[in-house]
């Protein structure tokens, strides 16, 4: 499962963009690196865009829990917003691992709505001036 990520908003909204087959192994190698980038690079406060419109077999439950329950939940994380997770049981299941995770998540079927969404809840995200877009 190959996977990205940048700084859409430098120190404040990193996004995540995944691709192929999840497997468990990579799903922690991505984890590890998301938690290294935004204590490394991160603010005090850091909202995650997770793009899974790429990602053709997604992990069961059981599979992404096992995964998660390595992992703690960062102080610095604020919104973890999934894009193109349409399917229902895999809406389900990042929900479910969003509360074992202790994050606030939401899904959108699309960046732009992601990034909306943002606008309309974090006052303290430093848009770039006449910046109506995004990924």
């Amino acid at each position: 499962m190959p996977y990205n990520l940048w700084w859409e908003i430098e120190k404040q909204v990193l996004y995540v963009s995944y691709s192929g087959d999840m497997t468990a192994n990579e799903l922690s190698r991505a984890m590890q690196d998301i938690a290294a980038e935004m204590k490394l690079n991160g603010g005090p406060f850091v909202n995650m865009i997770s793009d899974m419109r790429s990602v053709r077999r997604q992990l069961s439950l059981p599979e992404v829990l096992n995964v998660i329950r390595r992992f703690e939940g960062s102080e610095q994380m604020g919104c973890s917003l999934n894009v193109g997770d349409s399917n229902t049981i895999l809406r389900f299941t990042t929900n479910v691992a969003g509360q074992v995770m202790g994050q606030r998540m939401r899904s959108f079927d699309t960046p732009e709505e992601a990034m909306a969404f943002l606008r309309e809840v974090d006052s303290s995200i430093e848009w770039p001036s006449g910046d109506d877009s995004s990924s």
